[in-house]
């Protein structure tokens, strides 16, 4: 079961193979997010870069509980600590958060603390994880 869904940025949500590429992925969200999964953005760049993407920026405001970005935030990934502050803070059990990133680093250290984890390969991919999450 996942209860939590944590996105990095660049390469999976902004990029030339990003979700944002199937128009299928903001309803698929709020669908999630009906059924009581909580979002999360992990990004080792600025936050900046959310108010030049419009559909990443709606992500953010709209759909994402909280987005952490490096010049906001004391951790990068791969450090552990960049994602225990996010399960610790919103009291998050790591079996039940999945991770979508497309950096190997990234996946292995999410999988070192039990985080579910996904490596991003392309939307097509990505969209067919998110919807075996949709409850029938």
């Amino acid at each position: 079961m996942v209860s939590a869904i944590i996105f990095d940025v660049l390469g999976v949500l902004d990029g030339r193979n990003s979700f944002f590429h199937d128009h299928d992925f903001m309803p698929l969200c709020i669908k999630l997010k009906e059924q009581g999964i909580i979002f999360f953005v992990l990004s080792n760049s600025h936050r900046e870069i959310a108010e030049h993407h419009p559909y990443l920026k709606k992500f953010v405001t709209d759909i994402a509980t909280k987005a952490y970005f490096s010049d906001t935030s004391i951790y990068m990934k791969p450090e552990k600590e960049s994602f225990t502050q996010i399960l610790s803070e919103f009291d998050i059990d790591p079996k039940q958060c999945l991770f979508i990133d497309d950096g190997i680093n990234n996946i292995a250290s999410a999988k070192e603390l039990g985080i579910q984890t996904h490596l991003y390969g392309g939307f097509a991919d990505g969209m067919k994880i998110l919807k075996e999450l949709l409850r029938v």
